[in-house]
């Protein structure tokens, strides 16, 4: 029942009702703010924690501290990348005693040096802050230096295990070795850990060539293409999902299938037709290194290792076509994959509306992954080896770890067990 009491309350809440929202609104965000920073703060102390028992450990009378290089991107989402590392994983490092070195990078300018300091150091781990396009380029750089023996494809010296910072939107790379479920400061430190726990895995690589050319380059992650690469080209450092929605209105009106013509040989766990032949490195002694106390590494013909020489597979390397009308498809390397090694061939559907397509990029903005696969996708195929064709009435750009490149033609194959890395557990 209302009295002149309350209807005098219930007249100045309506006479300040804008007020009231406004505060109301800054009230609950401030609330969420200091919840979710009590929250980060606790997650980072437990890492510490965990951190400093590694730390507080004695070193064996003989052994060394390990030394880790860490290579930022300093300009990766606006220096939030380095930000965050400095941030979150850089205290674990500290509390675990190990030894730092840091090596900056920008997105233009990608240091040269980079593998001669890693070889000066001797740093036992690289660390990369940044995207899938520094990734890529580190990985690159090692297999066109010195360090990397082609005809053998091993390293002729040791190259340190990589580790990955999960931050930034395009870092799928990173991304796949942490659940998308848990929050991204536990993921941060998370990365950190592995660093420190030093359980290192081989991870599978692929070498890719595009169109014409005749040189090839390696990558770890996907091969992307679709209408809508440019929505995510721009970064914005303000609003940034709001700004993408906003570019995605324009690339809904150029969605046009594409025919794809694709050629593939299925993944073979091991055969007497696909058999690695391992040449040795056979030390050969001579008598001048007595007296200098070397010895000189020379690969010998007739020591080779032949592996699974006894399976056979009547359809191993034999090559398989497939036709596909498709909107978008993705070529995903399954980085960890072991029996056996191969990428899989991901399709969208045949056609889409305008407002399913445009849903669909929204998606991705939410996702802080530009080139994810939402659930319309199919799983088509997998293979150790791809040559795709692509036929589009627009101009093709394909992505391979976060680099656009324009071209219709591009041809994959996988590289197993190329590199080490250090992932969560």
């Amino acid at each position: 029942m209302f009295t002149p009491k309350n209807h005098g309350w219930l007249q100045r809440l309506m006479n300040h009702k804008k007020k009231i929202v406004f505060f109301s609104a800054a009230a609950a965000w401030s609330t969420n703010y200091v919840k979710q920073s009590m929250e980060e703060r606790q997650i980072l102390l437990e890492y510490c924690c965990k951190a400093k028992k590694y730390g507080d450990e004695p070193i064996s009378r003989f052994g060394n501290i390990r030394k880790i290089s860490v290579l930022i991107n300093k300009d990766d989402d606006f220096g939030q990348a380095k930000r965050n590392f400095e941030k979150y994983a850089l205290p674990l490092f500290h509390f675990a005693g190990l030894d730092i070195e840091i090596i900056n990078c920008n997105s233009n300018e990608f240091p040269a040096e980079q593998l001669n300091l890693l070889r000066r150091s001797q740093s036992d781990t690289l660390y990369i802050v940044g995207g899938d396009e520094i990734i890529s380029k580190t990985v690159n750089n090692a297999m066109k230096s010195e360090m990397f023996h082609l005809t053998q494809l091993k390293m002729k010296y040791e190259f340190p295990v990589l580790a990955f910072f999960p931050v930034g939107g395009s870092n799928c790379i990173a991304k796949t070795f942490f659940s998308p479920m848990s929050s991204r400061v536990k993921n941060y430190c998370e990365s950190a850990m592995a660093v420190i726990d030093g359980k290192c895995q081989y991870a599978n690589c692929f070498k890719y060539k595009v169109g014409e050319e005749e040189e090839e380059s390696i990558a770890l992650g996907y091969v992307y293409c679709d209408d809508a690469t440019g929505v995510f080209e721009t970064k914005y450092r303000f609003f940034r999902r709001f700004q993408e929605k906003l570019s995605a209105l324009y690339y809904t009106l150029t969605v046009h299938a594409k025919k794809l013509e694709v050629s593939y040989v299925e993944p073979c766990a091991g055969c007497s037709k696909c058999s690695v032949y391992k040449t040795l490195l056979t030390p050969q002694q001579h008598w001048w290194h007595k007296l200098i106390g070397t010895r000189s590494m020379a690969s010998s013909s007739t020591d080779k290792v032949m592996i699974d020489d006894q399976a056979i597979n009547l359809n191993c390397g034999e090559e398989k076509h497939v036709k596909v009308s498709t909107v978008v498809f993705k070529l995903a390397n399954d980085l960890l994959s072991d029996d056996p090694p191969k990428m899989d061939l991901s399709v969208g559907p045949k056609s889409i509306t305008r407002w399913q397509f445009l849903n669909e990029l929204w998606k991705r903005s939410n996702s802080d992954n530009a080139y994810s696969i939402s659930s319309d996708f199919q799983t088509l195929l997998a293979g150790r080896s791809f040559r795709c064709h692509i036929t589009s009435p627009d101009e093709i750009t394909l992505v391979v770890d976060g680099k656009k490149l324009p071209s219709a033609d591009i041809s994959v194959e996988i590289f197993p067990h190329l590199i080490q890395v250090l992932v969560p557990k």
